[in-house]
């Protein structure tokens, strides 16, 4: 029992410094405004009444009311399921309304993929609609698959040592024995029949399960939860988006009536391009190259390299023109500073289009 409950210490200890360095590591800030100045602040120093501003890649710290935006929307599937971002206004709704149709708020844990705002913050911490599914996880019954095999492997313990006990008692009584002494032997076979080393085997077993998931990045607070992960068979959800790459690829395009088709999915700026049945370098292509570029010039996404994953920050529509201008030989940093932009009409669902405006030398260039 000593050596067991030193394992499982041991093991579930280094998980929690772990897991409390990368919290320090990753400790967000947000603006705010109090008293009309704007300030930065760890998030956990937000208060109900703070006015948040925030802008696209922010990952909003509370619940709160947006009361300024423009071109607002936000990633919600870690708390609605839902992949699509969800566009984000000012007006007032019903009271009664659900999570997924209050449009006015933003809610902690979610993260602005497009536009800027302001809102009033309503709630905090566990007082948030994702403390509330914390809270209500938390109070959940445990029934995990180790509890049920140890639960079962129990009880047939138990019938087999009372079937021993039995036998033995009723064969010692045949036989004539004292009573005393047969009530010994049954009482030794009780406690000899205990597997006093399962618990010990246990452990170790889920610490190594621990150990090697660890070598892997992954960080397991608990060392049932390594058993439970192991049992899974079967995922089943309604939402692909949530669980896939959510990436979005400019795969066809249709330009100056011509048909093209790019090759390759993801964020990875690699591919061919061909048109009409026939593989074209898109340099030559002036229409194609005028069309990419201005696909890549009226965007906010950027795409950048992390080691050797290619990722992308701002919206995925966004991102799939950004990457497809890649494909296409440009380089949009030197773009964009040889024809800087200096006004900007976000994209809206009412309109449908977004419009941005570049100098260019001596001129200005619109960009719809």
């Amino acid at each position: 029992m000593t050596a067991n409950a030193i394992i499982g210490s041991i093991q579930e200890g280094r998980a929690e410094r772990a897991i409390s360095s990368l919290k320090k590591l990753t400790s967000p800030v947000v603006k705010v405004k109090r008293k009309g100045i704007i300030e930065e602040i760890p998030s956990r120093e937000v208060v109900p009444g703070d006015v948040i501003i925030f802008e696209t890649g922010d990952k909003i710290p509370a619940d709160a009311r947006v009361i300024e935006r423009g071109n607002l929307k936000l990633d919600e599937a870690v708390l609605t399921g839902e992949s699509v971002a969800s566009e984000k206004y000012v007006t007032p709704i019903k009271p009664e309304a659900k999570v997924t149709e209050q449009k006015n708020m933003v809610f902690s844990g979610t993260q602005v993929v497009a536009g800027h705002g302001e809102a009033v913050v309503v709630a905090t911490g566990v007082h948030t609609q994702m403390g509330e599914i914390a809270r209500t996880v938390q109070e959940a019954e445990e029934d995990i698959p180790i509890m049920r095999r140890m639960a079962h492997f129990s009880r047939w313990i138990i019938k087999a040592v009372v079937f021993v006990m039995v036998f033995t008692l009723v064969v010692g009584l045949l036989r004539a024995y004292d009573l005393y002494d047969m009530f010994l032997v049954v009482l030794s076979q009780l406690v000899s029949a205990i597997p006093e080393g399962l618990p010990v085997a246990l452990t170790v077993a889920l610490s190594i399960g621990m150990y090697r998931m660890a070598k892997r990045n992954v960080l397991i607070r608990r060392l049932a939860a390594i058993e439970t992960l192991g049992s899974v068979t079967a995922i089943c959800t309604d939402k692909t988006g949530t669980l896939t790459r959510n990436e979005m690829t400019a795969t066809s395009a249709f330009i100056g009536f011509n048909d093209y088709e790019i090759t390759c999915v993801g964020f990875v700026p690699e591919g061919t391009f061909i048109k009409e049945g026939r593989g074209i370098d898109p340099a030559d292509d002036d229409p194609f190259i005028q069309a990419v570029k201005i696909g890549g010039l009226c965007n906010n996404a950027k795409l950048y390299k992390e080691k050797e994953t290619w990722r992308l920050f701002g919206d995925p529509t966004e991102g799939a023109l950004v990457v497809l201008a890649y494909k296409a030989g440009i380089d949009l940093d030197l773009l964009n500073n040889t024809v800087p932009g200096v006004f900007e009409i976000p994209f809206d669902s009412a309109s449908k289009l977004m419009v941005t405006l570049h100098r260019a030398g001596d001129k200005n260039v619109v960009m719809v």
